[in-house]
């Protein structure tokens, strides 16, 4: 809630001291400075082209931090293409490499040299030994993608299994298990605009056809809905994150502490109050489990209090 103002006053500080005043606030987000949108590439010959639009690092008081990349291909790209960037960035692993030993080079103005994509993350959180050990999540990346078919487009390009492909982040030639759980995955707001929801990331699939869906909307889900999906899923970090202490210390007194901590400021913290957002909110909790984790951790320790 910074205005510009407030921003500038916070720059003339030395960094000692800002830190120590925004430590203070539940959230901070950053971003990271890329000047103009970043160009980059996937793959050996370089083919498979796309745009770093924005890097974000949004940080909790709690000490976990998520980094956000936003990123973009071009418009004439097809589904088949979103499927297999999609899939191919979500196996970055705690190296920044693809199975597939793929990297992803990027070049802009303000980089004089091409370099590879881990070089930035690496200068942005360094290493993490402890991420590495503490299995609080599988080391990739959870994938949020909006695409937009043209209409003319829509009944070759949309069926059923590819759009499971999108929000399962699975590569377009991939076979779908699970079929019959189709309808108990996703909202359909219209004909041609659904959201599907799965552990690994979530997929919104729609058509030119409403021109709301190739202008307003992307802006939307993008803005609104992409921090309420943040804010879920920090809420299942924070459970994660609990549990393995209580399991290395089995300091339970400190651990009831916490728990009814999350209950009263995170867990019954009301995130939106858009219909559709409120929508989203309860697949998302539904998805990732965060109500039955939290009273399976509960359940575990209270049993020993």
């Amino acid at each position: 809630n910074f205005s510009s103002e407030k921003k500038n006053k916070l720059n003339e500080l030395d960094n000692d001291l800002k830190s120590k005043l925004i430590s203070q606030y539940e959230t901070v987000m950053f971003e990271y400075n890329i000047g103009d949108n970043l160009q980059a590439k996937i793959g050996e010959d370089g083919t498979e082209l796309f745009e770093i639009n924005k890097i974000e690092i949004m940080c909790f008081k709690t000490g976990i931090c998520l980094l956000i990349i936003k990123t973009s291909l071009g418009r004439e790209s097809n589904l088949a293409e979103v499927l297999n960037f999609n899939n191919k960035i979500r196996t970055l692993g705690s190296d920044f490499k693809t199975t597939t030993e793929e990297s992803i080079r990027i070049q802009s103005n303000d980089l004089m040299d091409v370099i590879d994509l881990s070089e930035i993350f690496k200068h942005i959180i360094g290493t993490n030994k402890e991420a590495k050990t503490s299995k609080i999540l599988e080391e990739r990346f959870l994938t949020y993608s909006y695409t937009c078919i043209d209409d003319k487009n829509w009944d070759s390009e949309f069926d059923k299994e590819n759009f499971m492909r999108l929000y399962k982040v699975l590569s377009s030639d991939a076979e779908v298990a699970n079929k019959d759980e189709y309808e108990k995955n996703i909202i359909e707001y219209s004909k041609y605009l659904k959201v599907g929801f799965s552990k690994q990331g979530t997929g919104i699939i729609s058509s030119g056809i409403d021109s709301e869906n190739s202008f307003k909307m992307p802006y939307v889900f993008e803005q609104e809905y992409l921090y309420t999906y943040l804010l879920t899923l920090y809420k299942k970090l924070i459970i994660q994150k609990i549990k393995l202490e209580y399991e290395e210390n089995k300091k339970f007194d400190k651990t009831k502490e916490q728990l009814e901590e999350f209950s009263k400021n995170i867990l019954a913290y009301k995130i939106t109050n858009d219909k559709q957002g409120i929508i989203m909110l309860d697949k998302w909790e539904e998805t990732l489990q965060t109500e039955y984790l939290f009273e399976k951790l509960k359940a575990t320790c209270l049993g020993r209090f």
